[in-house]
Formats: structure tokens, sequence, C-alpha cells
């Protein structure tokens, strides 16, 4: 992911913030209704630009749409997670094990 599109999302999520914060977000399924609702308008995820279909509080990912290949458990896939909205690599990238390959 390119500093640009970090440093953008960061921004994004620093504008929208305040509203939510003074909405009274106190738990992890109120902060998860609060991601649908400041990305029902955005036309793709922030990862890899995969169309998102939002249904209610559901988001069907369109992985056709950015050409993803699903390497194993498509189910899982399609879906939204909001337990994993921040690429693993940006807290991992820094250690060790993870500039040795997982050893």
């Amino acid at each position: 992911m390119s500093r640009m599109h970090v440093l953008a999302v960061a921004v994004l999520s620093a504008a929208v913030s305040g509203p939510l914060a003074a909405a009274g977000i106190n738990s992890f399924s109120q902060a998860k209704a609060a991601g649908v609702k400041v990305n029902a308008d955005v036309p793709g995820d922030f990862y890899c630009g995969c169309k998102i279909d939002w249904q209610g509080k559901k988001g069907v990912i369109d992985l056709e749409s950015c050409g993803y290949k699903v390497r194993k458990n498509e189910n899982r896939a399609s879906r939204v997670e909001w337990e994993h909205v921040v690429p693993a690599w940006q807290f991992g990238h820094q250690r060790q094990c993870w500039q040795e390959g997982g050893t």
C-alpha cells in the first residue's frame, strides 16, 4: 500500500471520526454499525478496490471487479470482516519473524 494511499485513508478516517466519537460508540457492534454508515457511499474497499454491495449491515464483495483470486475459503473472502480493517502488514512488517518469512 503506497504512503499516499495510507495518508488518504488516515485523513478520511480523521475527518469522519469526530461525529462518530460524538455519537458515543462504546462497543464493537456499535463500531461495526458506524463503519457501515461511513463506508456506505465508498465505491470499493481500500485494500484493492473491489466493489462492495452493501445489503443492510452486510457488505458483499465483488471479487471479479478487482481481479482478486481466492486461494482458499471463498465464502470468507467474499464478505467484509470488520475485525480485519487494518492490513496485517501495517503492524507486522517491521517484526523479525515477518521479515524472515514467518520463521
